[in-house]
């Protein structure tokens, strides 16, 4: 594992990102895994506005030093041509034998714009022929799948203990409320309290009883006698008929008032 961590710092720390006005479309060798006698094909594309452009690779050693340069070009159809490597020969031979097995990195750049850092991949390369481990393979693979993110241990819940029924209550019983005395309010002198209003009222007066009236009895036998009132009623009818017929004279015989009122008063 540290090994592979140690070759991603390596790769990592010769790439840089790739700026928009120049891109390597596609860069990459014909094999992941090569031994001394091999010769290494380099394949490629440009994009459009780099056809027929000069390009260079730079191969880097399993320990980050610089191995070899060799070179190319773009057609016109911006697939880039570049002569195979031959292991055996050269720059390569020579310092790869110092650096010894392992993974190596190519990375390709044009020659015209130096600050474009250019597209990179990798490859095995061993001198006695003897597997490198971790490969090329297992890197890449290992670059290109996300890091698993740690999981947080969650802390376990103490789990709550079971809460006991309570026990209904016994309903209440409703209580009959006790019979109120209607409440008679005092009243003053002369009223008296009225049930059907509520109130004091004026005391009504008694009416007093009419009396009998006495039937006077009538004498169921022999002539009744003639008492002294009823002489004196008599006589003032009799006067009283005479006198009205001598007005009646006197007034058709034409005597004033005055000798009428003489006449009067001598009766």
């Amino acid at each position: 594992m540290k090994a592979i961590l140690a070759i991603l710092a390596v790769l990592i720390g010769t790439m840089i990102v790739i700026p928009a006005y120049a891109t390597i479309v596609e860069f990459k060798t014909d094999k992941t895994s090569y031994i001394k006698g091999d010769k290494i094909q380099f394949t490629g594309k440009t994009d459009a506005a780099h056809a027929n452009k000069m390009v260079s690779i730079k191969i880097y050693g399993p320990q980050g030093e610089f191995i070899s340069l060799t070179g190319g070009r773009s057609d016109f159809d911006s697939i880039i041509v570049v002569n195979p490597l031959d292991t055996t020969k050269g720059k390569f031979a020579e310092k790869s034998a110092l650096q010894g097995k392992g993974i190596y990195n190519a990375t390709i750049i044009y020659d015209e714009e130096p600050n474009y850092k250019g597209k990179w991949t990798i490859f095995d390369y061993s001198i006695d022929g003897s597997p490198v481990s971790p490969s090329a393979v297992q890197v890449m693979a290992q670059q290109s799948q996300p890091a698993p993110s740690t999981p947080t241990p969650s802390t376990p819940t103490t789990p709550t203990a079971p809460t006991q029924p309570t026990t209904p209550t016994q309903p209440t019983q409703p209580t009959t409320p006790a019979p109120q005395q209607p409440v008679i309010p005092k009243y003053g002198t002369g009223t008296v309290y009225d049930q059907a209003s509520g109130t004091c009222i004026v005391a009504p007066t008694a009416e007093p009883e009419p009396e009998a009236e006495s039937i006077p009895q009538e004498e169921t036998s022999g002539p009744r006698k003639h008492t002294f009132r009823d002489s004196q009623i008599l006589q003032r009818t009799h006067n009283h008929t005479l006198i009205d017929t001598i007005t009646n004279l006197h007034t058709r015989n034409g005597l004033t008032g005055t000798s009428q009122m003489i006449l009067f008063m001598k009766f």
